[in-house]
């Protein structure tokens, strides 16, 4: 049985909410829209490689980025078969050229363990830790993962993201957590789009299809588990 025949992408950037071990979706829709890239929002319940989950239709998407998922931490082998299978792919804190637009990425969520912003709010804590190698400085040896930070950690927002992403202008601002536009989005990821002159924000992390924007007035697209959504320039 031969897979699907390759041909040039159609454009457009697909867009994937938590996939929670659920992939039969993103494929349906690669197929159907043949987009220029793939962009997954964590959680991926990965029981294989990434690569290998996604073997039918990887060859027909040019680029596939993801950013990292609170749950994509709770074992080592979900951690490897996603950062370790396409360790390329990884959108947290960097930016990529897609479909001819910049779009960059923060994954993880806010943890009072590290940095855990109000709730819409301008009074922030200070943060126990700006960034990884400060946590690493106060970590037991055998407690770090793979040298660095615990594990559990691997998928927490630092405030070292922040700095580095609001040094880039990005069209679009894909993230794990939410800003305001959710109920129990974070006023950060506002000002971090703010910022970086992001005129759209796309969201996974609390499993809400929905059309919004944040308090002030950047457009917000949140994903539900396992929901594919294309975006195209002028649509």
């Amino acid at each position: 049985m031969t897979g699907p025949t390759k041909a040039a992408p159609l454009g457009g950037i697909l867009f994937y909410g938590d996939p929670h071990g659920e992939w039969r979706p993103l494929v349906r829709a690669v197929l159907e829209h043949r987009p220029a890239a793939v962009v997954i929002l964590g959680d991926c319940g990965l029981d294989v490689p990434l690569r290998q989950k996604l073997a039918s239709v990887w060859d027909l998407v040019p680029r596939w980025r993801w950013i990292i998922g609170n749950h994509d931490v709770d074992s080592i082998a979900e951690y490897e078969f996603l950062v370790e299978s396409h360790p390329d792919g990884d959108l947290g804190g960097k930016w990529a050229e897609l479909d001819g637009e910049i779009v960059a990425g923060l994954g993880g969520v806010y943890a009072a363990k590290v940095w855990y912003p109000k709730f819409g709010g301008d009074h922030d804590d200070p943060p126990k830790f700006r960034t990884r190698q400060e946590m690493i400085k106060q970590t037991a040896r055998a407690d770090r993962f793979k040298g660095g930070v615990p594990r559990s950690s691997r998928a927490t927002i630092f405030p070292e993201d922040h700095e580095a992403l609001r040094r880039i202008r990005a069209a679009i601002l894909a993230t794990h957590d939410a800003p305001t536009s959710h109920r129990h989005g974070f006023a950060a990821i506002d000002e971090l789009a703010r910022e970086m002159g992001a005129g759209l924000v796309v969201h996974g992390h609390h499993h809400h299809s929905y059309v919004g924007q944040t308090a002030d007035g950047i457009p917000v697209r949140g994903l539900d588990i396992a929901e594919p959504w294309l975006w195209k320039e002028g649509e």
